[in-house]
Order: structure tokens, then C-alpha cells, then sequence
């Protein structure tokens, strides 16, 4: 836990104090690195903390909540880093609510923090003086690679140890030169640097030490600004580099130059450090897939990772000096040209916090490329010191919203449309606009010449589509499979990726060709999606194919009835009155029976034309209804025999055709008498505004693989044909267009034994005349 020893201890408190004096100096702000953490470590929020005796100071920080950033210093218990500090060692915590040890600290009883990773930040003597530290609100278990990843970006964020710079201190070797150009003054540190003592070293030649030409060369660039790195000469003859800062004065004795000696050693090593540092962080984000750049206070770029150079196709491992030098392809969401100004980075600079904002990269030859962007400005004491961006590829969701809403285009053209041909350049136009790209062709097949034509296309200008190679349009149709040219580099069209996609169906329907001037790279995607578009085009095809047939069976099935109706009826009108006439006279007693049988058979084959006559007249509308207030219980007395239970109201008004209410219950009666023993229960109620009737039998009952045929002209079901029991099969068909007439339902329920048909009729007509009945549902 907290060691208070520890953190009071002096020469670490020190190291604080100094390494706090030069944070604001790195060329890399705390606050960069805690965001870095954050999103090496994929935490919410990250730290970089100096601990003091009582409180700790967030130097650095990212992703705190409000009440945690009001102000950068806390107490001990605000955070776990003085743990860190007082064991210097890594804290792991995966959840600091479930410990004991750690539930009471204030960030936990706030809710703000559950889990918690940290390691110690050190000096350059190995003491603990703060810590980098990532956190999240809920529980989280991290792992080996968390760790080593925290390890070091806190080996990037620890103090440069260099000698230090100053003024001719203790710890810093000084040499005065006269005017002659000899040694007059040194103190012991220079003298031990350079393997004398101060008595041998005072009076010698300053060549003694540093060749006459660097000298001279270092002592004209005066002035503690100038520093000259020169190649010394130690008293045993080895090199020694070091770095001189020079400042001139006149004196009594003459002209005098003070001489400041860094050893260039240990600032070499700290300048290979701090490369190997900077070499650490751009490595981390070079491998982020997320692309990150950042700018200074001026507004110049520091940063640019390598998913953003690839994103906006920039070259190189150097850094722009300019954002500007990007902003020719840069557009907003809408397509406007972004200027430099309106970048993520430069509104995050002028204070303006981005969050999702749309930006759309656009290169030459290039896919277009969408983006949400997220930037923000990084803040040290108060100052604005740069600002960071990240982007996020949103590339494959705007595309598939856009082939979404193509979709529905497609569907909603296709529903109003007459024919293929008419909606064929609505359907090139809603393709050309989903997909960006500038050219689009629908080619439908000539049924004729079995051939392609184009019927719709959508060009975008300056195109000329004459102009466009139609060979990926004959491969495709060819192999009916969908052809991709990654890039056709045809240099008269500027045209590059082209796609062929069949509109299936049988005979096959044509071909839908889409044509890019970029080199696209997703083929799954655009053939997945253009494959969609092309099914419901196909579907569309299939059924307008499916209601042409259909129109033909009408036709046809109109020139049968007229064909039964002039053809059938006057003859067998004819026979069956002479056979009456013939039965009504002395007729010779073996030729009646045969009279009988002809006059039988004639009569039953009237009833069924008749009854073809009458459900094709249903059907087409043209039945003349004659709807009045009928009273429905007494139209079900009267037709019902003593075979059936009768359960019925009173009386029950309802507005129909009495002549085929009573035709519609004959049938169904006739058929609970025929296939149900004879025996059944009819039963009429009122639920609401509607009249219920159902007929139940305990017959025979329906085989269960007949049953999705039962309403269809002529249909029998296979115990009926075989148990010899007669019938045309008409009945149920012509009760279905009774009660569709009607704008009422009709269903059978099947149980063992018998069936239920029960029909649902409104108690009033629809207002408008002539409006024709919606289909009946029928449920088996």
C-alpha cells in the first residue's frame, strides 16, 4: 500500500521537483503520451503522474471524467500511483472493488475506476517518482502484453539524464582563456575531464587541449546559444568529444573568453536515447490501424503515423511541414472541397472539440475512402500546446448504407413500373448514384435476336458512353457468372474497374454493367451488393414473365367458358327439353329408361356448365350482386335439413345477395350431407360487426396432402373420387368467390373425424359501388 517514508524521502522528492521543472520542455507533451497509452492499451483513460509527499499531480492525462480533471493535483488516496511509487514495482488491478485492500481509495468509491494498470516512473538513478498508469470503469483482466506495452511508453516518458548546464558550478567544467590564448583559469572538474590537475592545466595552451583551428573556429561563435562540438585531446593522448560554450568579456588583464566543457559522450548517448525513444513512439503508432497525426502549437505537423500516409497516399518517412499539403484531397462529407482551416487538426487547434466529424479522402485513380474523425487540442499548464487527430475508416458502412438505400430505390421502382424496358433507366441511375461511380448499363436480351440492347444507362458527364468496351458485358453473359476488372486502364474513357453482374432467370434476363474511374480493391463487396440489386431485378422479370402466362391462362380459360357457354349450352338445352317432351308422351316401355338416363345426364351436365358459367362470371366481376338487408338465420332454416343440429339467432340482418347467401350455404350443407354420414351441426352467430357461419361434419374428413387443393376448380379429394360419391368438384370453388364478392373469409379446420367450414361476412357492404372483395385468406 501506501508508504509514506517512501514518498517523503528526500533526495526522491528531488527528483520530483526536477523532473517536473523540465516536463514542460519535451518536445513531447505529457498529455500526448497518457493519450497515447490510452489508445496503445485500447483504456478509456491513462495518467502520467509525479507523486509528491501528499498529493499526486496528473503531468499528463487522457479520457478523465469531469470530476477528475477540474484540477491536476489530488490526494494520495485519488489515485493508485503513490502505491506504485512506494513499492516501485508495476500495480495490477483487474478489480479494485472486488479487493479490499484497494475499494477505499476515492476513485473506486466514486465509481469513476475498477481497473487499474501502472508502472513506476523513475529517474535516472532507478527512484520511483511517479507512474504511467491506464484505467477503465469496469472490470478487466490485463494481460502480459498490456504490461510490456505500458513498460515502454514509460521508458519514452522518463527523464533524459544529460550533464547538466550551467553557469560554472560545481559539477560543471569551466575554462578561462586569455588573451594569448593560454589556460588562465580552470577548475577541478575541468581538469580531471581532461586527465590534469588545476596547477598542470593552468597556463597551458588552449591547443594543448583542442586543436587551434576548432578553437578558434568555436571561440568566434560566442555566446551560450552557440554551442561548438569539438574532438578534444586528453593527457594520455585519447579523444575526448565535447561540446564548448563560449562568452568574451574585456578585463584589466585583457581580453578573456570563459569556457563552459559539456562531455558531448553523455549528451550523444542521451540524443541516442531520446532516437530510440522517438524511434519507439512512431513505431507504436506506425502499427495502430487507426491513422493519427498531430501538429505544434504553430499549427505545424509533427506527426503523421503510417495508416495516415497510406489514407492520404503521401510518400516517405518525413514529416509535412504543412497540413496544407494534403488538403487538395480532402472533401466533407457532403463532397464540399475541404480548405486547410476546416481540417479535424487545425479546428482542434483553434479550440473546437471534433467528434465524429465526416471527412472523405479522394485521391487520383485511387477508391474513395469515408472517415469519422475525432481531435483534440493537447493542453500543458494551461497552454495550448498542439493538437492531435485520429480518423476512423468508415468506408465499408457508408457504402453498404448507400447500397441499402439503392436497394430500396430499385424496389420502389420496380413496384410502379410497367415494364423492365420503362424502368430501366431509373434502375441504371439509382445504381450509378449508390455505387459513386460514373458510368452504369442495364442490357437486357432481345427475346427476338437473342441478343443484348441496352435499355437504361446513366452516365456521368463528360463521359461519352459510346464510348465505353462492351467486353465485359459479352463475358459476363457468356459465362453468367459475374465478371471484375480490377483495372481496364482504358486511357480514352479514364475509366479503370468495370463489373459485369447477370440478372438471373430462365430464359436469362440481361446484364447489369457498372464502370469506375478509380481502381477499386473490395470485389466481394461490390459484387455481393450488385448481386442483390440484380436478384430483384431478376425477380421483378420472373414475375412480369409469370403474369404474362398468367394473362394467357386467363385468356385461355375466357375462350373455354365462352366455348362451353355458346357451343355445350344450346345443345344440351335442346336435349333436354325434347327428352322432357318425349317423356311427357306415350313412350314405349323399354325405350323410357334410356330416355331417362339421356335426360339425367343432359340435366347434370347443364348444372355444371351453368356452374362454370356462374364462378367464371364471380371471378372476372362481372356477377350481377344484388345486395339487400337479407335475413341470414332464415336463409339457414330454410336450407337445412333435419341431417344437421341448427344453432341460430332469431333473425341476423345482414346486407347480400339473399339469392347467393342461399347458394352459398346449399353448397356447403350439400356437402356436410354427402361426406359427413349425414350428420353434422351448422351454427350462425354475430362477433361484432360480422356474421359467423360454421358447418361441421364428422364425415369422411380430408386427406391431409389434398387439403392445399380444395378450393380449385374441379378438384376432388382422392377418398371421394375412389369412395364413388358424385360431384364436379365446383362447389367449394364457386362458395370461395361467393364470399370473396362478399369481402368475407373463408377456412376449414381439420379434425379426425369430419371437417369445420366456417365462413366470416360483414354485416355491411363496403360504401363505394362496385368495389371488388379483397382476397379471402383460406387456412387448412
Amino acid at each position: 500500500m501506501i508508504d509514506e517514508s517512501v514518498l517523503a524521502e528526500a533526495r526522491r522528492l528531488a527528483a520530483v521537483h526536477g523532473v517536473e521543472r523540465a516536463l514542460p520542455g519535451r518536445s513531447v507533451p505529457a498529455d500526448w503520451i497518457a493519450w497515447l497509452a490510452t489508445r496503445a492499451l485500447g483504456a478509456p483513460m491513462a495518467v502520467l503522474t509525479l507523486v509528491r509527499t501528499t498529493s499526486v499531480h496528473f503531468a499528463g492525462r487522457s479520457g478523465l471524467p469531469p470530476e477528475f480533471s477540474a484540477s491536476r493535483d489530488m490526494p494520495l488516496t485519488g489515485s493508485f500511483c503513490p502505491v506504485v511509487v512506494s513499492t516501485n514495482r508495476p500495480v495490477a488491478i483487474d478489480d479494485a472493488r472486488a479487493d479490499p485492500d484497494y475499494r477505499g481509495f476515492d476513485a473506486v468509491r466514486s465509481g469513476v475506476l475498477r481497473a487499474y494498470l501502472g508502472v513506476p516512473l523513475r529517474d535516472g538513478h532507478g527512484r520511483a517518482v511517479g507512474a504511467l498508469a491506464v484505467a477503465d470503469g469496469l472490470p478487466r483482466r490485463w494481460s502480459d502484453d498490456d504490461m510490456v506495452t505500458l513498460l515502454r511508453l514509460c521508458e519514452f516518458a522518463s527523464p533524459r539524464q544529460e550533464k547538466p548546464i550551467g553557469t560554472g558550478g560545481p559539477d560543471e567544467a569551466v575554462l578561462v582563456v586569455n588573451s594569448h590564448g593560454d589556460i588562465a583559469e580552470c577548475n577541478t572538474t575541468a581538469a580531471e575531464m581532461f586527465g590534469w590537475s588545476t596547477a598542470e592545466l593552468r597556463g597551458r595552451p588552449m591547443n594543448t587541449l583542442i586543436p587551434t583551428q576548432a578553437w578558434e573556429r568555436a571561440r568566434d561563435s560566442t555566446g551560450r546559444a552557440a554551442r561548438s562540438r569539438v574532438t578534444a585531446h586528453h593527457s594520455d593522448g585519447h579523444p575526448v568529444p565535447v561540446e564548448l560554450s563560449i562568452s568574451d568579456r574585456e578585463t584589466a588583464h585583457g581580453h578573456q573568453w570563459s569556457v563552459l566543457v559539456l562531455d558531448a559522450a553523455e549528451r550523444a548517448a542521451a540524443e541516442r536515447l531520446a532516437s530510440r525513444q522517438d524511434s519507439f513512439l512512431h513505431t507504436v503508432l506506425d502499427n495502430l490501424h487507426a491513422p493519427v497525426a498531430a501538429c505544434d502549437a504553430e499549427g505545424n505537423v509533427v506527426l503523421l503515423n503510417q495508416a495516415l500516409r497510406q489514407s492520404m497516399g503521401l510518400a516517405g518517412g518525413g514529416i509535412s511541414s504543412n497540413i496544407d499539403q494534403v488538403d487538395s484531397v480532402l472533401f466533407h462529407g457532403d463532397g464540399a472541397p475541404m480548405s486547410g482551416r476546416d481540417t479535424p487538426l487545425a479546428r482542434a487547434l483553434a479550440g473546437a472539440v471534433v467528434r465524429d466529424a465526416d471527412l472523405v479522402v479522394k485521391l487520383p485513380g485511387a477508391p474513395v475512402r469515408a472517415f469519422l474523425a475525432d481531435a483534440t487540442a493537447i493542453h500543458d499548464d494551461g497552454r495550448v500546446t498542439g493538437a492531435v487527430a485520429v480518423l476512423h475508416d468508415v468506408t465499408r458502412q457508408r457504402r453498404f448504407e448507400r447500397f441499402r438505400h439503392c436497394e430500396l430505390q430499385v424496389a420502389e421502382t420496380l413496384a410502379t413500373a410497367v415494364s423492365l424496358t420503362e424502368a430501366a433507366p431509373a434502375l441504371a441511375e439509382a445504381v450509378a448514384h449508390a455505387l459513386g461511380w460514373p458510368h452504369v448499363r442495364l442490357l437486357l436480351v432481345d427475346p427476338v435476336t437473342d441478343s443484348l440492347h441496352t435499355a437504361g444507362q446513366w452516365t456521368a458527364p463528360p463521359l461519352d458512353a459510346s464510348s465505353v468496351d462492351e467486353v465485359v458485358h459479352e463475358a459476363a453473359m457468356t459465362s453468367g457468372r459475374p465478371v471484375w476488372v480490377a483495372d481496364m486502364a482504358d486511357a480514352r474513357t479514364g475509366l479503370h474497374t468495370a463489373v459485369a453482374m447477370p440478372i438471373p432467370g430462365s430464359p436469362p434476363v440481361g446484364i447489369l454493367a457498372c464502370f469506375a474511374d478509380t481502381c477499386e480493391t473490395d470485389e466481394a463487396d461490390f459484387t455481393a451488393a450488385l448481386r442483390s440489386i440484380a436478384a430483384h431485378i431478376g425477380q421483378f422479370a420472373a414475375q412480369r414473365h409469370a403474369a404474362g402466362l398468367a394473362a394467357q391462362l386467363d385468356s385461355s380459360r375466357d375462350d373455354f367458358v365462352s366455348l362451353v357457354g355458346h357451343q355445350l349450352r344450346t345443345p344440351l338445352t335442346a336435349v333436354v327439353a325434347y327428352t322432357e317432351l318425349l317423356l311427357d308422351g306415350p313412350v314405349d316401355p323399354a325405350t323410357e329408361p334410356l330416355l331417362s338416363v339421356v335426360h339425367r345426364n343432359a340435366t347434370a351436365l347443364t348444372t355444371i356448365v351453368d356452374d362454370l358459367l356462374d364462378l367464371a362470371a364471380l371471378r372476372s366481376g362481372d356477377a350481377d350482386l344484388r345486395p339487400t338487408t337479407t335475413d341470414f338465420a332464415t336463409i339457414v332454416r330454410d336450407a337445412t335439413t333435419a341431417h344437421l343440429d341448427i344453432d341460430t339467432p332469431d333473425h341476423l340482418p345482414i346486407e347480400a345477395d339473399p339469392t347467393r347467401l342461399r347458394q352459398l350455404v346449399d353448397h356447403l350443407v350439400s356437402n356436410a350431407i354427402n361426406y359427413g354420414a349425414r350428420t353434422g351441426t351448422i351454427r350462425l352467430t354475430r362477433l361484432l360487426d360480422t356474421a359467423e357461419l360454421t358447418v361441421t361434419d364428422t364425415g369422411i374428413g380430408i386427406p391431409a396432402e389434398d387439403r392445399p387443393h380444395l378450393f380449385r376448380s374441379f378438384f376432388r379429394a382422392t377418398n371421394v373420387r375412389h369412395g364413388a360419391i358424385p360431384g364436379a368438384g365446383l362447389g367449394l370453388a364457386i362458395t370461395r368467390a361467393i364470399v370473396e364478392a362478399h369481402h368475407g373469409t373463408i377456412t376449414i379446420d381439420h379434425h379426425d373425424p369430419g371437417t369445420t367450414v366456417t365462413v366470416r361476412l360483414p354485416l355491411h357492404l363496403p360504401p363505394v359501388p362496385g368495389q371488388r372483395a379483397r382476397p379471402a385468406s383460406a387456412g387448412y
